[in-house]
């Protein structure tokens, strides 16, 4: 990815070729006429260049589907109504978001990234939804209920929420990738042993999950990542993943200590410790490649 101008319009150019319109208020007549002779459709809008208060540029733009928005400085974001067909919002967390928006109206997203609050709705309701990030998400009853309609979600990122059990998730059918991160009131996984497709895992900073046994169920993981995840018993979930490739668990304590377990497995990283069975650097195909 390279920022590169065309006159005063700024552009981030991917390696895929596509191009991305960063908005600017000074220059926004511009931008809107780059982005409708280049017919773009995707558009980064961050009070670094973009000073507004609303989005109402957005009805000049009938062919952007992707937006971007970071930025402290807007105070209603309903002008992305006029996007009858945007399919990818990400709304981060300096935006302050006063007047609230029901993501159901958008029936065409694929993938929504935003930071909870209880002014967004309706984002349980959107059913070409395949990818949703989540920031700061509490929900009523401190678990996953809520998404069991998502019926088409392939990748599930939650970070920072209170969330207590996963129960709910195990609806989600087509859930290929699931990440959970800093989630300090998590201590089950309820639920995750229903999901079938989960080819990767990554769990990071959840120290309170009393059990771990329920990823052995889950046959298609590939990609297990447990990073500083406190103390758990033992690693033997991974012996009936028979398809994983990938494991690995730094600043992870396995208290009995047994890495035999995992010996078969392709990749595996750890924090080599004084109890376990083996070092990292005593398995040739694991260290071997860093040589």
């Amino acid at each position: 990815m390279k920022l590169q101008k065309d006159k005063n319009v700024i552009l981030r150019v991917y390696d895929d070729g596509e191009v991305d319109v960063m908005i600017s208020s000074k220059y926004l007549d511009e931008c809107i006429e780059y982005i409708n002779l280049h017919h773009i459709t995707k558009i980064d809008i961050k009070d670094l260049y973009y000073e507004g208060e609303d989005l109402e540029f957005l009805s000049q733009c009938p062919t952007v589907k992707k937006v971007s928005i970071a930025s402290e400085d807007l105070k209603d974001i309903s002008g992305l109504f006029f996007l009858e067909n945007v399919t990818h919002l990400a709304i981060e967390g300096t935006t302050i978001v006063k007047k609230g928006i029901d993501f159901s109206l958008f029936p065409n997203l694929e993938s929504l990234g935003f930071q909870w609050n209880k002014k967004l709705q309706g984002f349980h309701q959107l059913p070409a939804l395949k990818e949703l990030y989540l920031c700061n998400y509490a929900p009523k009853h401190g678990n996953l209920e809520e998404l069991s309609a998502l019926n088409e979600l392939e990748e599930l990122t939650i970070t920072q929420s209170k969330v207590r059990t996963l129960q709910g998730i195990q609806h989600l059918s087509k859930l290929r990738k699931l990440e959970l991160n800093y989630m300090r009131t998590l201590t089950s996984l309820e639920g995750i042993e229903g999901l079938d497709s989960l080819q990767r895992l990554d769990i990071t900073s959840c120290k309170n999950i009393t059990d771990l046994s329920r990823i052995q169920s889950l046959n298609s993981l590939e990609w297990v990542f447990l990073d500083r995840c406190g103390e758990i018993p033992s690693i033997g979930f991974v012996q009936s993943l028979h398809r994983l490739k990938h494991f690995v668990f730094p600043k992870t304590n396995v208290l009995d200590g047994d890495i035999t377990l995992c010996l078969h497995i392709d990749y595996v990283h750890f924090d080599s410790k004084k109890h376990y069975s083996h070092k990292w650097t005593d398995v040739e195909k694991w260290s071997g490649r860093f040589k």
